[in-house]
């Protein structure tokens, strides 16, 4: 006999065929959509597993308290190495990223969806995406257009360019604006960390963030490698929902390598393989994209 549980579980699509429902066009749409509206705190979490987690806690927020030296420590040196290393972008300039991400949900068996991504995105924040799963075999090609907005949810590279360069000054444009579900701490922190995993700041400003993480509660650094280099681990823990988030940064550049998501029943990792700057978008990538209608599933490509 099955019960209603059993009923409900196998009704409940799979990551998979969520994301295949719902292409890269829709998500950006109700994207949009999402940030557009004063009325819901912001935060992205995975599948709404920390959403739920957190709807079964009471509400606390926490204490300020002193940051544990040794990550102060940490965050200082990595914004010291951004600005000796860092570049900016120039004026009308291109951001060109690869990346992978790999999400397993341990209600599903398998090794988790893995998605490989290419983007090309402009200086007012127009994107050109490829996706390739390489499970299925399926290439999809996007254009997706400007933000209406841009912010510090959605920025563009000439929004970059207009956020402050110092901690105080940075945190002083996000406390008003965000929201946590969790905590205040917790919302700051989400908001530095979805900043500096863009690669669209000024080595400046990618300084000031690292050094106003060092401000908050509950954020803690441990070294580690990453891709074969010395890394700095900078993660913020919810103990009540048991979600965590870590970024993860390159000791001697401050280049952002990757980020992690964890909670009790899924976990997230976006890692970037290449993130560099363009003077104009190539004249191949144009064709490319001509020679492919959006939306539309092709064989994998290499």
């Amino acid at each position: 006999m099955i019960d209603l549980e059993d009923r409900l579980r196998r009704a409940r699509p799979t990551t998979a065929e969520l994301d295949r429902m719902w292409g890269p066009a829709e998500r950006l749409v109700m994207l949009e959509r999402v940030r557009s509206s004063t009325r819901n705190p912001r935060r992205r979490w995975i599948a709404g597993a920390v959403a739920a987690a957190g709807a079964a806690a009471a509400l606390v927020v926490p204490a300020l308290s002193t940051p544990i030296p040794a990550s102060a420590a940490d965050l200082r040196s990595l914004s010291a190495a951004v600005a000796a290393h860092g570049s900016s972008y120039p004026p009308g300039g291109w951001l060109h990223e690869r990346s992978n991400t790999v999400q397993r949900n341990s209600d599903e068996p398998g090794v988790g969806a893995t998605v490989d991504r290419e983007t090309w995105t402009g200086w007012n924040g127009k994107v050109f995406l490829v996706e390739r799963e390489p499970a299925t075999g399926r290439t999809t090609y996007e254009v997706i257009p400007a933000p209406r907005h841009p912010s510090y949810e959605n920025p563009t590279l000439q929004f970059a360019r207009t956020l402050p360069h110092t901690a105080r000054g940075i945190l002083g444009y996000l406390q008003p604006r965000v929201e946590g579900s969790s905590s205040h701490d917790e919302a700051m922190y989400a908001a530095l960390v979805d900043l500096a995993s863009s690669h669209m700041l000024p080595p400046t400003t990618l300084a000031a963030v690292f050094d106003a993480l060092a401000t908050l509660d509950r954020v803690s650094t441990t070294h580690s490698r990453a891709a074969g280099r010395p890394a700095i681990v900078i993660s913020y823990e919810e103990p009540r929902t048991r979600f965590r988030e870590s970024l993860i940064v390159d000791r001697s550049s401050g280049e952002v390598l990757s980020l992690r998501q964890t909670s009790q029943l899924h976990t997230y990792v976006s890692t970037t393989t290449q993130a560099q700057s363009l003077d104009h978008l190539p004249d191949s990538v144009r064709s490319e994209f001509r020679a492919h209608q959006p939306g539309v599933d092709y064989p994998a490509t290499p």
